[in-house]
């Protein structure tokens, strides 16, 4: 659970113009987890790139 809502924050901060909100809720049998950035632009999808040099594993 803590790598992915790292990874979630790390990529907000990264792509999502520098500040982020972080919100966690418990539920009886789960957590509810939402970030959100300040960026206009939504999410868009990016060709993995194996070499390291454009993104989507680095």
């Amino acid at each position: 659970m803590c790598l992915v809502v790292s990874e979630l924050v790390t990529n907000a901060l990264r792509h999502g113009a520098g500040t982020c909100t972080l919100e966690l809720t418990a539920h009886p049998d789960s957590i509810e987890v939402a970030v959100h950035d300040r960026s206009p632009k939504g999410p868009r999808m990016r060709t993995r790139d194996l070499n390291g040099s454009t993104g989507g594993f680095v």
